[in-house]
């Protein structure tokens, strides 16, 4: 794996764990807080770096997760949007994107790959275009950490594509709900296919046949210590 950061420090704006939005309840009596509230606000935070949104909604604030997931894929995605064509742009494919929420700063991970194989030159170039477009975008108005690397034996796998092209490989799945009591998988990846509308992987762990819905995977991972068998 080849790897380039590209550290952005001097931006306007603070970037806390997590930054709240507060709205104050109309007249002069004073907002409530609801230590409840507080506690699982906090709790949360620590154990996963999302941007997390309180609203004050009369005297009581209002604790809601799922916008603070829809956000984190919202930036997620924008950064797709605009990290693919500066990709394209030097004849590499953009195979992945990671955002994670430090304590200062958010770091941007980005996975290239090309046939010819990725070079330190190449993260360089794309990395030195990219930082001065996010710049200009400004989407976290806080510092970042800006890392383009190669995916490595241990690539990451997040698209359609790769999932059906990786059939018959070892993989590593996390996923955000137990099914029959775990959350880590590691087996041979045997199918990939739209079922009833719901996208699912089929995953064979020591002989036992697991059906995991692409919307419950957290993380996927090709196990580097294993074949790769790529089915184009």
């Amino acid at each position: 794996m080849v790897e380039c950061q590209l550290p952005k420090l001097d931006v306007a704006g603070s970037s806390p764990v997590a930054r709240s939005i507060c709205r104050k309840p109309q007249g002069d009596t004073p907002p409530v807080i609801n230590i409840a509230c507080v506690a699982i606000f906090n709790m949360v935070a620590a154990i996963r770096p999302l941007l997390i949104v309180v609203r004050w909604s009369g005297l009581s604030p209002t604790f809601l997760f799922s916008e603070a997931v829809f956000m984190y894929n919202e930036l997620k995605d924008k950064i797709w949007e605009l990290a693919r064509p500066v990709a394209e742009s030097e004849d590499m494919e953009l195979i992945h994107v990671e955002c994670i929420k430090m304590h200062s700063r958010w770091v941007f991970r980005l996975f290239l790959d090309k046939d010819a194989g990725v070079t330190l030159d190449d993260c360089a170039a794309v990395s030195n275009q990219l930082g001065d477009i996010l710049d200009v975008h400004d989407l976290t108005r806080g510092p970042y950490t800006l890392e383009v690397s190669s995916p490595g034996p241990d690539r990451p796998i997040s698209r359609d594509v790769d999932f059906i092209r990786y059939k018959g490989s070892c993989v590593r799945i996390r996923t955000s709900e137990k099914i029959d009591g775990m959350k880590n998988f590691q087996g041979i990846l045997t199918d990939y296919a739209d079922e009833d509308g719901a996208k699912i992987v089929r995953l064979e762990v020591s002989g036992t046949q697991y059906a995991i819905a692409r919307q419950q995977i957290i993380k996927a991972n090709l196990v580097d210590d294993a074949p790769v068998v790529p089915q184009r």
